[in-house]
């Protein structure tokens, strides 16, 4: 199987969920924190095929750790903004999806 086969496009994924590129493009992070649909790849709007899939035929079901540390890392980013120290994020070696997260657009072109 080759590498293309392991991942699947913004087009892909926006279609198997009904929905437009453009849409996915604004509302994945939602989904990722919401839902526990599965983060896209730090290359580019691709995502993988088998975390999508698996996602898909659960129901889009959250994913118990995925939402815990979300939690975490709210309740931490409140405190240090209500201790007067909040913190911007500008980028990460964690990859563009925290990037997207910190500066609340979401959409690359």
């Amino acid at each position: 199987m080759s590498l293309a086969h392991e991942t699947a496009t913004l087009e892909e994924v926006a279609a198997a969920l009904g929905r437009r590129p453009s849409w996915l493009k604004r509302h994945w992070i939602k989904l990722s924190r919401e839902e526990g649909f599965p983060r896209r790849l730090s290359t580019g709007w691709v995502w993988p095929r088998r975390a999508v899939e698996a996602w898909l035929r659960a129901g889009g079901r959250i994913e118990e750790g995925n939402v815990q540390a979300q939690k975490q890392l709210d309740a931490a980013l409140l405190e240090l903004e209500a201790a007067g120290k909040p913190l911007t994020v500008m980028a990460s070696h964690v990859g563009d999806d925290f990037n997207d997260l910190a500066n609340d657009e979401g959409e690359e072109e």
